[in-house]
């Protein structure tokens, strides 16, 4: 009895077809993986979309500091943070009692106001004058052309304060306070409330 012979085996597919065959066929698995997610994305058909996904998130880090965040995924991000730190006091400094005490100036008493009075007899301007022919040189004249009735609004007590200016040249002065309107040229007065600047002026000497 004879063994028969068995056919020609097939032959093996090429290992580099194969390989090819797995890939295209991954390609197109995830291709129509990416379609279908495309459509469920543009139909709002997932659990979560991202591209309108929008979250806000309060988080308090410590209690001193505050944490505010508001995020859109897929657009923007937008955060705020508020930071609110506790109010410190000025630190206290200890004074050293080794370092030696600041320097504060000696304070004094104030000085003592004298005694108000109202029976102040002010002393008034006078002005030595030799009197001179003509009406200007009349006592009456020189009253209110020198501006003295300011300081004497009485004209009488303006008369009665005017006296013989003591001097040897003068012995012929004959002055009195009664008769104001006896006068004669060269008589040396002294008379009273008569600034020294009007004085001058008016060519006689200031006296006081």
């Amino acid at each position: 009895m004879t063994e028969q012979n068995p056919g020609p085996r097939p032959r093996d597919p090429a290992p580099g077809k194969s390989t090819r065959y797995g890939i295209l066929g991954l390609c197109l698995l995830l291709a129509i993986t990416i379609a279908v997610y495309v459509f469920l994305y543009r139909n709002d058909l997932l659990p979560f979309s991202i591209g309108s996904a929008t979250s806000t998130q309060t988080a308090t880090l410590t209690p001193e500091t505050s944490l505010t965040a508001t995020r859109t995924i897929g657009s923007a991000l937008v955060a705020t943070f508020t930071s609110t730190l506790p109010a410190q006091a000025p630190p206290t400094q200890t004074p050293d009692p080794n370092l030696p005490a600041p320097f504060e100036p000696p304070t004094y008493p104030p000085a003592p106001t004298p005694p108000y009075t109202s029976d102040i007899t002010p002393v008034l301007d006078a002005c030595q004058y030799t009197l001179k022919s003509g009406l200007n040189d009349f006592l009456y004249s020189i009253y209110w052309n020198w501006g003295i009735y300011q300081k004497f609004p009485n004209r009488n007590d303006f008369y009665a304060g005017i006296s013989c200016a003591a001097l040897l040249s003068n012995i012929a002065c004959t002055y009195r306070a009664a008769y104001p309107n006896i006068t004669q040229p060269g008589w040396i007065l002294v008379m009273p409330g008569v600034s020294p600047n009007i004085c001058l002026y008016h060519g006689g000497t200031p006296v006081p």
